[in-house]
């Protein structure tokens, strides 16, 4: 069997949320003007949880840019790696509030647990909304360029206000396949399962 990134996705949702008692899931959704996606997000209790994948298939030469984008984001993050990874350089260097689960034969330790982060930047995490998300918040011009409604919105709103118009639109704009999801999914997750998850379809609404 080969353990890519989606096989672990299958195997975190059924270690870590089986029982799926969660507000949302979503995976490779993207975050930081679409540079970047995150592998597997879980927002739950108005708090976020992303997690970073790195398989067997993998390497981990981005990994130090990825989770320094990650943490301006996301409340709590964990690195999620093969076994054969465990004592690289790149693990042993993470920050300390990096959550770090470790696989081996189908089985997950957690290596170290994450620290939850409340101050998240605005101007980072204002670049999950779409266009239309946005201007429910504003009484601006409709017309105006996705730039100029950006800067309107963060000069109206600070970062936990932000943050919290973020979880919430996540949640509508994703809540559909999540709970279609939930409702195709049997006992155990399977690859297929998955493309109900995927936040890429959304892309991003620039215009």
């Amino acid at each position: 069997m080969i353990k890519d990134a989606t096989y672990y996705k299958t195997l975190i949702i059924d270690e870590f949320f089986n029982d799926l008692n969660i507000d949302l899931l979503v995976t490779e959704i993207p975050y930081l003007y679409g540079n970047r996606k995150a592998d597997l997000v879980v927002i739950h209790d108005n708090k976020s949880i992303a997690f970073e994948i790195k398989s067997e298939l993998d390497n981990l030469t981005k990994l130090n840019e990825q989770i320094k984008d990650y943490q301006e984001v996301f409340n709590e993050v964990y690195v999620v790696i093969a076994d054969k990874f465990k004592t690289s350089r790149e693990i042993t260097n993470l920050p300390k509030n990096i959550g770090v689960i470790v696989e081996k034969n189908g089985n997950f330790k957690i290596k170290r647990i994450a620290k939850f982060k409340s101050m998240l930047r605005k101007d980072k995490t204002v670049y999950f909304l779409h266009k239309d998300e946005m201007l429910e918040h504003l009484s601006i011009n409709k017309y105006l360029s996705i730039n100029g409604v950006r800067k309107r919105f963060l000069n109206k709103f600070n970062n936990k206000e932000v943050y919290n118009i973020v979880l919430s639109a996540l949640t509508k704009r994703y809540n559909d396949k999540f709970k279609l999801f939930c409702f195709d999914r049997g006992k155990y997750t399977h690859k297929e399962d998955l493309k109900m998850l995927t936040g890429l379809k959304q892309g991003l609404n620039l215009f």
